[in-house]
C-alpha cells in the first residue's frame, strides 16, 4: 500500500482471495483491505511493516509508530511496539478495545 513520501505498508499472510482493493483505489483509515490468513500457521495474523519502495523484499525496512495498541491490557499510544509481542487494536477507528 503507497503511503505517499516513499514508504509503503507490507501486509504478509492474507488469506486468499479476499484482497477487497485494487491497484490505484484510494485506501482510508478503517477501510477493509483484505482478510487475515493462516500462511505459515495454524491461527490467522498479520505481518505488517514500512518499507522505503514498493518491492518489499527488495526495500528496507523504515520505523512506524502506532497511534494506539494494547498488550496485555495496557494501552500504549504513539510508539513503536517491541518485537515478538502480539498487539491488539481496536475493531473500528475509534472504539476502545477492552
Amino acid at each position: 500500500l503507497d503511503l505517499g513520501q516513499g514508504n509503503w505498508a507490507v501486509y504478509a499472510h492474507l488469506q486468499s482471495g479476499s484482497i477487497r482493493v485494487k491497484p490505484g483505489a484510494r485506501v482510508r483509515r478503517g477501510d477493509v483491505i483484505a482478510h487475515l490468513g493462516n500462511s505459515a500457521s495454524y491461527s490467522p495474523h498479520l505481518h505488517f511493516h514500512v518499507v522505503d519502495g514498493p518491492d518489499p523484499f527488495s526495500s528496507e525496512g523504515v520505523p512506524f509508530v502506532f497511534d494506539e495498541f494494547s498488550h496485555e491490557g495496557k494501552v500504549y499510544r504513539d510508539e513503536l511496539p517491541p518485537g515478538g509481542w502480539t498487539i491488539r487494536f481496536a475493531e473500528k477507528p475509534g472504539e476502545r478495545r477492552r
